[in-house]
Formats: structure tokens, sequence, C-alpha cells
């Protein structure tokens, strides 16, 4: 197998010792592939020294397994929940309480999970887990690993902070979770006793107690054929990715002051000093943080799982960008018509299968508002993209900037970032009343003008806000060199990120929204007196942003 690494990267160390975790191949085809080589290869480091500095809160999902274990060896279920959320919290930064009451739910429907195996398949012992070293190579799955009586069964269980799926997702983890139950060694080297009869790995979701079945494999022979066929070839492919790629991983990575292919931009984000640690961030994260503190962490941060969320006005911004997505990918990169949008209930629109009636409907009076505003009938318009993500490293910070423009397209050499929003509400008065009611106006000047100076691009770039309401619609234009209002917009960040930046504590702020807030469930705090509202103008509107699932 190949000892390549990326070659734009200066490193220390000998890169000949691998070790692979399942977890990684899950992000094979989805990270960036330097990344990932670099994350299997423990006896690298940057030649500059550079380090990544770790998230400080505790591993929820080790507070879990530490309260599992206690329980599997006779401690009581409550005092084992207790026992665990105080050894994680000894790490200096005390488990959050929306934290708190996941893993007290956690460990219940994990128990729960663990009864009903039990009685599909018979007693289970909990073991040590298993990993395979030949050499520098070594091959590991964190998960919990039982026995039957006998040896004849193995299992391994892999959690999910959600529920628990069960689709060619989960075979690649799978894959090497079963080889290690069949071939695997525990930490002290010894090999476990008999070979098993059969090997099964579970997935069981702590948000609600369900448990998958991914693998049941009933020979020696069937588990060898799935580890070849579903990770073998991902893990060549794991252990030589030389190419550096940008993604939603690069704030996990210990590359990342030092990588090449990251743009940059001291002082992007206007902060005098790091965050309190590595990490990335966006508009719409910005504003959930300013809403509520605790929503923001128990949705971005913990990934809890989540009650529905969407009022109308959701709802109704929802529709809209979907329909202009779709209009806006038109292979011809046509512009938007009246004739796309018929009066609801008088015909059938363009791009229908995106919405149903219902939302067509309330839709409607703010796309026919866009079609005299939509920049794709202009002849000089060119290389037009929907939703691109770009990120940029603020090394002052220490924080990755992401932000993904609805329409991204160039006009003559100019290149054009176009965020659109919907409001029933009066239009701003201006282009920093624009900035003020939404955030993502002006990270998106801060990112483009960063981009533009990146590149050494001549041809300039403008970012453009489109606010549609019902009746009337307007567009709000910034020219990236105009280096006022990069200044106001770099203001307007700085007010939202500072506290942000700084805080360890995400203490909830009860107010009327608790009762559609997706993780209230999780909080002690929903039906609390709202506390002082945030000054009216100053939170943004929650931008629509891609919906993805926690990385476990």
């Amino acid at each position: 197998m190949s000892e390549s690494l990326p070659a734009d990267l200066a490193y220390r160390g000998r890169p000949d010792r691998v070790r692979v975790k399942a977890s990684l191949l899950d992000q094979v085809g989805h990270g960036c592939p330097g990344r990932l080589n670099l994350a299997t290869r423990p006896g690298v480091a940057p030649a500059d020294r550079s380090v990544r500095r770790p998230e400080p809160w505790p591993f929820l999902l080790g507070a879990v397994v530490g309260a599992v274990t206690s329980v599997h060896r006779g401690a009581d279920e409550q005092e084992a929940i207790r026992a665990a959320a105080r050894e994680a919290s000894r790490s200096g930064v005390a488990l959050h309480a929306l934290a708190r009451r996941f893993l007290d739910a956690a460990v219940w429907n994990y128990l729960e999970a663990h009864d009903e195996r039990v009685d599909e398949v018979g007693p289970l012992s909990l073991v040590g887990e298993r990993q395979i070293t030949h050499g520098n190579r070594e091959l590991t799955a964190w998960g919990l690993y039982y026995e039957s009586p006998d040896g004849a069964l193995r299992e391994v269980r892999r959690l999910r902070v959600g529920s628990a799926r069960d689709g060619a997702e989960s075979h690649r983890w799978a894959a090497v979770a079963a080889k290690l139950a069949l071939d695997g060694s525990s930490a002290d080297g010894r090999a476990g006793g008999r070979r098993p009869d059969r090997v099964t790995v579970v997935e069981v979701g702590l948000g609600d107690g369900g448990a998958a079945v991914v693998a049941d494999l009933r020979s020696e022979a069937l588990v060898r054929d799935f580890y070849q066929r579903e990770a073998r070839p991902v893990i060549a492919e794991l252990i030589s990715g030389t190419r550096l790629t940008p993604g939603r991983d690069c704030d996990q990575c210990g590359w990342l002051p030092s990588c090449p292919a990251m743009p940059r931009e001291a002082g992007l984000l206007g902060l005098a000093e790091p965050a309190t640690h590595t990490r990335s961030v966006s508009a719409s994260e910005l504003d959930r943080y300013h809403g509520c503190p605790a929503r923001y962490f128990g949705d971005t941060v913990l990934h809890l799982p989540k009650e529905d969320d969407t009022g109308p006005a959701q709802l109704r911004g929802l529709a809209v960008h979907r329909w202009l997505a779709a209009a806006h990918a038109r292979p011809d990169a046509a512009a938007c018509a009246v004739e796309d949008l018929p009066e609801p209930g008088t015909g059938v629109p363009a791009h229908h299968e995106v919405l149903t009636d219902s939302e067509y409907e309330a839709a409607w009076p703010f796309l026919r508002q866009h079609v005299d505003r939509c920049p794709l009938g202009d002849e000089a318009v060119a290389s037009v993209r929907v939703e691109p993500v770009h990120r940029v490293y603020d090394p002052t910070a220490d924080v990755v900037v992401a932000a993904s423009p609805d329409l991204v397209y160039r006009a003559g050499a100019a290149r054009r970032w176009r965020e659109t929003k919907s409001t029933l509400g009066h239009l701003p008065t201006g282009v920093e009343d624009a900035m003020v009611r939404y955030l993502a106006f002006a990270v998106d000047v801060l990112l483009l003008a960063a981009v533009v100076r990146a590149d050494g691009h001549d041809g300039g770039g403008a970012v453009e806000l489109e606010v549609l309401g019902p009746e009337e619609a307007r567009v709000y234009t910034v020219d990236v060199t105009d280096e006022g209002l990069v200044a106001a917009a770099r203001r307007r960040v700085a007010e939202a990120a500072a506290p942000w930046s700084r805080d360890l504590d995400f203490r909830p702020r009860p107010s009327s929204a608790c009762e559609t807030c997706p993780v209230g469930g999780w909080c002690p705090s929903r039906g609390e007196r709202p506390v002082e509202p945030v000054p009216a103008g100053r939170t943004g509107a929650v931008a629509a942003v891609a919906v993805e699932p926690p990385p476990f």
C-alpha cells in the first residue's frame, strides 16, 4: 500500500506507521483525501509545529459508554449515569445541561435496546475492544463488543446519537467491526478464545432506542468476503489520498494552519484573539447562537436528536429557496420567467416537483417578485453555480468561516454572489441596514473580498442581497473593493462573532421561540420566563441551509 502523503505539506516524523480507525472510512469520498490520509499517520506532525486546539467539552458518547459499562458490571443505573457525568466533567468543562439530559435518556435507551437483543440472540457479555496489529499497521473500531457465553457469537455495536442506520452508508464501518470481531485481539494482545460461528454488527440509536442489524454473518468466509468487498478497497483509498480539498472537516485537521489549499484572511472575523478552540462557523450558526446559545450548542455541536421546528415563515422561506435553486440549476441557465409561475390553481408551474401545492401557494407571491430581478437573463452572465460552499480560514481567530451563497456567477469579468431572502416585513432601508438584518450578507461580503484578494482576481466582485416581499422586492449590492462597506461588514460580523467565540457555557435564553426549538426537549429551561430579548434587527434571519446528519 502507498506511503504517499500530500506533497504540498511539510511534515516531521515517520509516515510508515498506519492506524486505520473504522470511522474514517465513512468519510472517504466526502472529506478531504489529504486530511484523511494524514489522520491515519500517528507518527507525523506539521513541520511548523502548529497544532489544532481541540474542543474543550467532554465526549458525550464516551460518557454513555462509561455508564453502560458500569451497569454491565453490576452498578445501579442512576448511579452509573451520575458517575459517568462526573468523570466526563473532570476535563475542566462540565457536561452541559442539555448533554446531561441526553446522557440520562441515552443510557436508558441503550439498555432497553440491549435487553431486546438478548431476548433475540441469547445472553451476551461485554468484552474489551479488539484491534488487529501487523507490524506497523493497526486496525480499530470504537464501539461496544459482546460475546455469548460459549463464544459462538460475537457482536459489535456502534452508537448513533440519533437513530440507527442500516443502509449502505453503514457497511464500511460494519465490515471493519466484523473483521475485528473475527480476527482481532484485545488491547493486551490476547486473541480471546475460540473463533465465533457468527458475527453480528448492530447500530443503536441513542435518541430513540432503536437498533438495526447491519450485518449478520454466519460463517468465517462471509466475514472475510464482507471485509474484502466493503472495507479493503476503501482503506487502500484512505491511506493513499494526497489531494487537499477544503471541506466541512477542515476544523478537525491538525494541518489547517499550514494547509495551502485553504484560503486565509487574518482578522476576517474582526476578533482580536483566538476563539476558545479551533472550529468553523457560518452566518446561520451565528444567528442560531444569538437566538439561544443553548440551542446552538445542542443542535450544532452536540447534534442532539431534533423535533420538527419549521414554522410557517420558515416553510415559506424554504419553499422559495428550493424553487429558485431548481430554476437556477437549469442546464441552459435560463432566466426565471412569468410563464414559469402561473397563479396557484391555474396551471402547472415550472419545477412543480420540488414543491407541494400548499408550498407553491405560499411561495408564489415572492417568486413572482423575483422574476424581474433574476440575473440570469443578462448575456454577460456565465459560470453559474447554485449553492457552492466557500471557506476561508481566519488564523487570528483560529476559525474557518463558511458560506454557501444561493447563486454564484460571473458578470463579464466580475464575480457575483447572490443571497435571496423572503420577508413579510419592511425591506431594509439601505445596504448597511441590510447587513444588520441579514448577517449572511455581511459574511458573504467578507468572504468574497478575501477570495478575490487571495486569487489576485482583477475583475473584482460584488455581493448581492435580494430581499423578496409579497408585493415589492429590492436587490442590495456591495462591491467588495468598497473599503467603507467592507469595514461595515466586518464590524457587523465581529459584533456577532465576539460573544460566540468566548462562550463555554452556552446558557439557555428562554423566549417564545422555545416552543418550536428543535432541541427544546433536552432543555431544562424550556417553559421558563423569557429573558430580555435581543434587540430587533440584530440576529438576522435564519438562512436556509442543507440539513446534514450528525457525523456519528
